[in-house]
């Protein structure tokens, strides 16, 4: 696998043997146990939009969602087909997905949509207490990109404006998720 086929990564999420990587070509994902990147084809097959905002792995239900062209896909680790969850959303602002015992929580600056974490639908309705909010495992926190300054840049670079910067400035690497 050469790496350069990656792509842009977009999102990522981690399972319990690998850590998944949303990209432009797909996703991609690294086996913690044979230290190996992967294209995750049975989970890339199939996409309805290959354009990915947002990869959450549900640890509680062996679930991927994924965030993409306003829609909110799902499926099963072991499912061949993306379903659809009848949620509609507006990808401009800053949106953040997550899930909890009870659902997955879809947040998009103003509200928090809880959705059936089996069936996609948004019938469900909760109220948010504290617990519930301290219980949700959020997808990668992209809200962390304004707050870059506590990561260390590797040798040689140095962190500004969402980027990653050689001293001398020539080049640069726009930082697009963290892990």
């Amino acid at each position: 696998m050469i790496l350069n086929s990656i792509g842009t990564v977009s999102s990522i999420s981690e399972g319990p043997f690998k850590i998944y990587f949303a990209t432009d070509n797909g996703i991609f994902s690294y086996d913690k146990l044979d230290d190996q990147i992967l294209f995750e084809n049975t989970i890339s097959r199939l996409i309805p939009n290959k354009k990915i905002k947002i990869l959450l792995y549900d640890k509680l239900r062996d679930y991927f969602w994924i965030l993409s062209n306003n829609k909110l896909y799902f499926k099963s680790s072991l499912g061949i087909h993306w379903r659809e969850s009848d949620i509609d959303l507006s990808l401009y602002g800053s949106i953040k997905l997550g899930y909890s015992d009870e659902s997955i929580i879809v947040y998009d600056s103003f509200n928090y949509v809880f959705i059936d974490p089996y069936t996609g639908s948004t019938n469900r309705e909760y109220n948010l207490t504290s617990d519930i909010f301290n219980s949700i495992v959020w997808s990668d926190p992209l809200y962390l990109l304004d707050d870059l300054d506590r990561y260390l840049a590797p040798d040689g670079w140095e962190i500004r404006n969402s980027a990653l910067y050689n001293y001398d400035s020539t080049k640069n690497i726009r930082i697009t998720s963290i892990y």
